[in-house]
């Protein structure tokens, strides 16, 4: 990850203060993402596109993942939000390389974090079908 260390600039605070994203009109480059929600220290709603300016620092699967959710038209509630999202993706992919392959039933079970299913994307197939397969051996 080039030595960008997520969960450290979370918490120490960092993250935001070196504005590690920028708003941006739409959703035409790398790593945007799009919050929809209330901004209660400032007393009002959030709807816009933010790019993340380190999107090209993580894991060649976060990027895959936040992709799907952009694409799929994933809000998030705040920045934060995001960045969560981020930080949970990185921490799981941890066990894997840069480059190796993760297993469809892992990235499925991550953009599960999404709220839907994902198994189009990632070759996973309903336990009745494959039980139906079995039977006709």
């Amino acid at each position: 990850m080039d030595n960008f260390d997520l969960k450290k600039y979370l918490a120490e605070g960092k993250l935001f203060e070196q504005e590690s994203y920028k708003k941006v009109e739409d959703d035409a480059q790398d790593g945007t993402f799009y919050v929809s929600g209330y901004d209660m220290e400032n007393k009002r709603d959030i709807e816009d596109y933010y790019v993340d300016l380190n999107y090209g620092k993580y894991k060649s699967a976060t990027q895959e993942l936040l992709d799907l959710a952009m694409e799929q038209g994933h809000e998030y509630e705040s920045v934060e939000d995001y960045y969560e999202y981020v930080e949970a993706f990185e921490n799981d992919l941890k066990d894997y390389a840069e480059g190796e392959e993760v297993p469809d039933w892992k990235m499925n079970d991550l953009a599960l974090e999404y709220g839907t299913d994902y198994s189009q994307f990632y070759g996973e197939e309903d336990e009745d079908e494959d039980e139906d397969e079995d039977e006709d051996y």
